[in-house]
């Protein structure tokens, strides 16, 4: 009886004792989530899923952004003798949306979905799922027709011309952007360059074709 009491006595000092520890740690470690209340931790977390090296429109002789594990982070831009030297770099923010902190004191807000980073309104891929744009320059006539529509690929960019009067024209507006490669093999999407949206998905079945909503085009030349 002696012995029971003692055991009994033992286990309501270790009770209150266990509760008195939980009550000190003030580190808001929650096991039921198994995560920080930390925003610093959060923040450091989302910098190493971003870090790496990042092609603008997933070419990989565009533009390219690089953050490191530290956070911080340059901008190079490639120029006509080969070299790509850095034009802007400073610090990668995350303690309210991201934001990129210049050196010299301005910034830009960015997002980030895990495959692309939405940098400067414009997109940016991983280096290893990133392609050569440049490899599909030329004329994409609707058709393989000479006097029909057709796309100016260049540089990772478009332009789409329309027939007209016996010859070609196209707007800046609503004939103009950018090819983006999403990581698709064979997929190239056309984005709008001064108006928001997407033209379309551009599907390769072959090198010297692809299909836009329904049509054919046929590199030429």
């Amino acid at each position: 009886m002696k012995k029971s009491l003692i055991a009994l006595f033992i286990a309501f000092v270790m009770v209150f004792s266990m509760a008195g520890c939980g009550g000190d740690s003030g580190d808001n470690y929650s096991y039921e989530d198994d995560s920080y209340e930390d925003d610093s931790y959060i923040a450091s977390d989302l910098v190493y899923e971003m870090s790496g090296y990042w092609n603008r429109f997933g070419d990989l002789e565009g533009d390219l952004l690089y953050i490191d594990i530290d956070g911080r982070w340059t901008y190079s831009e490639p120029q006509e003798d080969g070299s790509m030297p850095v034009t802007m770099s400073g610090a990668v923010l995350t303690d309210d949306g991201i934001v990129f902190e210049t050196d010299d004191g301005s910034g830009y807000f960015a997002e980030f979905d895990g495959s692309c980073i939405f940098f400067m309104y414009e997109p940016f891929y991983l280096m290893e799922n990133s392609i050569y744009l440049s490899e599909y320059d030329g004329i994409w006539r609707l058709g393989g027709d000479e006097n029909a529509d057709y796309f100016l690929f260049e540089n990772g960019e478009f332009e789409f011309h329309v027939a007209s009067g016996g010859g070609h024209g196209y707007s800046s507006y609503e004939g103009a952007g950018y090819l983006v490669y999403e990581g698709n093999e064979d997929e190239l999407a056309a984005h709008y360059a001064q108006q928001d949206g997407v033209l379309g998905t551009m599907y390769f079945d072959y090198t010297d074709s692809f299909e836009l909503n329904g049509d054919m085009y046929y590199w030429t030349e």
